[in-house]
């Protein structure tokens, strides 16, 4: 997940239509839908939800250099989202190195929440993999950050989900016993491991919002 737009100044990049995922990856076995953050801008969600989305994930905060905000957009999707008959997550995007500022970050998370009734465990997504060294972290430190998380989420009665691509799932996260939510962008993935939610790319294309939208699988079975 990105923090800057990925809408490009002329539409010439390649792009997958919502249709075309429907089509490819609906079955009863599964629920399809996006992920959503400010970079989207404004959404219809009724609009989205005629185009046979079944759920969308919704940014609800975001850490970076040293500063926790909520997602601008986040109380007015989440209200839009559930209005329109959508199923509802939200995820945080972190770069917390201490188990201190992460249970913070629940704490804070859980405070804007304040109980309001998810259909997805809560997401983690941490991708500072670049700023190890910077951190000092190591792979042990990663991964206690991610259970401290979890920890302190289901102190206020949320499960949590592991947010992370295919590389780092196999090199960097131990085995999980929390649920996952895998990114690798290609058509089958071939990652092994257990997930509940694959991010199948970044491209899609739905009526309701302008440009590029994260499109989502959720596999009911698991």
């Amino acid at each position: 997940m990105t923090q800057q737009s990925t809408q490009p100044t002329e539409d010439t990049h390649t792009t997958i239509s919502y249709s075309d995922f429907v089509a490819k990856y609906d079955s009863d076995q599964v629920l399809l839908g996006i992920d959503v953050s400010k970079w989207q801008g404004e959404i219809d969600f009724n609009a989205v939800k005629a185009a046979g989305c079944d759920f969308v994930i919704l940014r609800a905060m975001v850490y970076n250099e040293g500063e926790l905000t909520e997602d601008s957009y986040f109380k007015t999707n989440l209200e839009q989202a559930k209005a329109a008959g959508l199923m509802v997550g939200v995820y945080i995007y972190t770069f917390g190195n201490t188990e201190e500022i992460i249970r913070e970050h629940a704490d804070k998370l859980a405070e804007l929440l304040d109980g309001e009734k998810l259909d997805f465990p809560v997401g983690y997504d941490w991708e500072a993999f670049k700023r190890f060294q910077q951190y000092n972290l190591s792979i042990l430190d990663l991964n206690n950050l991610f259970y401290a998380f979890a920890d302190e989420m289901s102190k206020y009665g949320y499960d949590t989900m592991l947010y992370s691509s295919k590389y780092y799932l196999e090199t960097l996260w131990y085995p999980l016993t929390y649920d996952v939510w895998l990114a690798h962008y290609t058509e089958q993935t071939s990652y092994e491991g257990d997930y509940i939610l694959w991010q199948v790319n970044a491209i899609g294309r739905i009526d309701g919002i302008e440009g590029d939208v994260d499109i989502d699988i959720y596999y009911k079975d698991r």
